[in-house]
């Protein structure tokens, strides 16, 4: 995991206690059912929960058309944002970056294109991306 990575994780887990939350999460009752696999106590998991899977297909196609979007809106014009987002909404456009994306893009990276507010935020995520 990349640096940035890393750093928007440990935001997005500290978060709340960042704010001066004083709540503590209460501890599981010792009775508490298991999981599918029969341990008791333990967490049912949930998909989204590991920053390190691939994405769906379908999560793919949304973060293809946000992106899109994205590069449609560009205010700061410049050749390298324009010639990365002309590359982007054609790939879109053409299915290749749903497939592309199934194969590389993790949740943590969707996370990074979700938070940069403009095309260049995304293309800086896009670097991030191991491929």
């Amino acid at each position: 995991m990349n640096s940035s990575a890393l750093i928007l994780v440990l935001a997005i887990g500290t978060g709340a206690t960042a704010c001066g939350s004083s709540h503590s999460t209460p501890a599981s009752p010792s009775n508490a059912d298991g999981d599918s696999n029969g341990e008791p106590g333990a967490a049912n998991s949930q998909p989204g929960d590991n920053p390190a899977r691939l994405l769906t297909h379908d999560e793919c196609v949304q973060l293809g058309g946000l992106v899109s979007d994205a590069c449609r809106d560009i205010h700061a014009r410049s050749a390298q944002v324009e010639g990365w987002c002309n590359d982007v909404v054609a790939s879109n456009e053409s299915g290749a970056w749903v497939e592309d994306c199934a194969k590389h893009i993790h949740l943590i990276d969707s996370m990074c294109f979700r938070t940069a507010n403009n095309a260049r935020g995304m293309m800086s995520c896009d670097r991030t991306v191991e491929h």
